[in-house]
C-alpha cells in the first residue's frame, strides 16, 4: 500500500480552513521522493479544466515534469484514494473546486522496498508531529530531536504552520532541516564534531544559501499562482526558468 504526505494544496481560489494558535510544527525527517499530483473530482472536471480528452481525471509526475509512475494502473490506483480521501473530507464542497494541485511525498519512498521500509523506516509512518506554540512545547521538541538523533535517526524538519508565514523583514524560509549527528557525519566527516571542525563549520556564512531558498519558493508561489489564475502557460514558465536559473548559482550543497 502506498500515501502521500501532502505539504501543500493549490486551489483555484485562495481560501485556506481556519488553524489553531501555533505559528510552527515539527515533524521527523525521512528520505521519500516529492511528487506533484493533479487531481480533479471526476473526468468531466479534468476536461473542462485542463482540456484533458483521454478520460483520466489526475496526474502523478516528479517535481521536474515526469510521470512519476511507469504502472498507469499503479498511478490510476493511487489517485483514486487521494479523489475519495479529499470527498470523505468534505473538501470538494467546503472549498468550492472541482480540482486540487498537491505537493507531496511518497510513502513508503521506495514501493518495491518493502522489507527494507519494514525492518529500517517503519517508525517513519508513525512519527511524531510537535507543534511549536510556546516555550514549553519547543522544549518538548527539542527533547524530541535529542531522543531521535541519539537512535540514529536522521533529524527534523521544522516549518511555519501556515504556508506562506511572514515578519517584519518580510517571507520567512519555508523550511528548516535538523539533522542529527549521525546524519551530519556522512556530509562533514566522521570528526566533525571535534572542536577545531566545529569552529569552521560554525563561520560559513547562510545568507546566500537561505536568500536562495526564499527566491526560489517566492518564484514557485508565483508560479503556481498564475496558474490558478488560468494565465497563459509562457507565464508559468518564465517563473519556473526563473527557479532553473537561480539553481545554477553556485552554493556549497552541503549546508
Amino acid at each position: 500500500m502506498i500515501g502521500l504526505v501532502c505539504f501543500a494544496m493549490v486551489l483555484p481560489q485562495t481560501r485556506r480552513r481556519s488553524s489553531s494558535a501555533a505559528t510552527s510544527s515539527a515533524v521527523r525527517a525521512a528520505p521519500r521522493p516529492r511528487l506533484n499530483s493533479a487531481a480533479s473530482r471526476d473526468k468531466d472536471a479534468a476536461r473542462e479544466r485542463f482540456g484533458v480528452t483521454t478520460g483520466q481525471a489526475g496526474i502523478v509526475r516528479t517535481r521536474t515534469g515526469r510521470r512519476f509512475f511507469g504502472d498507469a494502473q499503479l498511478e490510476a490506483s493511487l489517485l483514486e484514494r487521494v479523489r475519495a480521501s479529499i470527498g470523505a473530507a468534505g473538501l470538494w464542497d467546503e472549498l468550492s473546486t472541482s480540482w486540487v494541485c498537491l505537493d507531496c511525498e511518497l510513502m513508503p519512498w521506495s514501493v518495491k522496498a518493502q522489507a527494507l521500509l519494514r525492518e529500517q523506516y517503519a517508525a517513519v509512518g508513525s512519527s511524531a508531529r510537535v507543534a511549536l506554540a510556546d516555550q514549553s512545547s519547543v522544549d518538548a521538541a527539542i527533547e524530541w530531536w535529542e531522543r531521535l538523533a541519539s537512535s540514529g535517526g536522521e533529524g527534523m524538519v521544522v516549518k511555519p504552520r501556515e504556508f506562506i508565514t511572514r515578519d517584519r523583514r518580510g517571507p520567512l524560509q519555508p523550511a528548516a532541516k535538523c539533522r542529527g549527528p549521525e546524519y551530519l557525519r556522512m556530509i562533514y566527516g566522521p570528526e566533525y564534531k571535534a572542536p577545531e571542525n566545529l569552529d569552521r563549520l560554525r563561520s560559513r556564512g547562510l545568507t546566500h544559501k537561505r536568500s536562495l531558498a526564499l527566491r526560489e519558493f517566492a518564484l514557485g508561489t508565483e508560479s503556481l499562482e498564475r496558474f490558478v489564475r488560468c494565465e497563459p502557460l509562457r507565464r508559468v514558465h518564465e517563473c519556473v526558468f526563473g527557479v532553473l536559473a537561480l539553481e545554477s548559482e553556485p552554493a556549497d550543497p552541503r549546508l
